[in-house]
């Protein structure tokens, strides 16, 4: 892939227990679970300087969560 690159490129998954809708749903919900635990959370939001660290935040948060959402 590195030396011809295709915008169809898809990778291969070599799992006999699983599909690759299968692993992208476990894929997601594991994001989901750790993204949206309160620790995740509070850690992040004690780490916030600004009112401009929370709207990146804010607006990168909501992007990933409409992507993913497919809105």
């Amino acid at each position: 892939f590195a030396e011809n690159p295709s915008a169809d490129f898809k990778i291969k998954f070599w799992n006999k227990d699983f599909s690759e809708e299968e692993l992208r749903e476990l894929q997601d919900e594991c994001h989901a679970r750790f993204y949206r635990s309160p620790t995740y959370l509070m850690k992040q939001i004690t780490k916030l300087r600004s009112w401009a660290d929370f709207t990146a935040k804010a607006r990168m948060g909501t992007r990933i969560l409409t992507n993913r959402l497919g809105i």
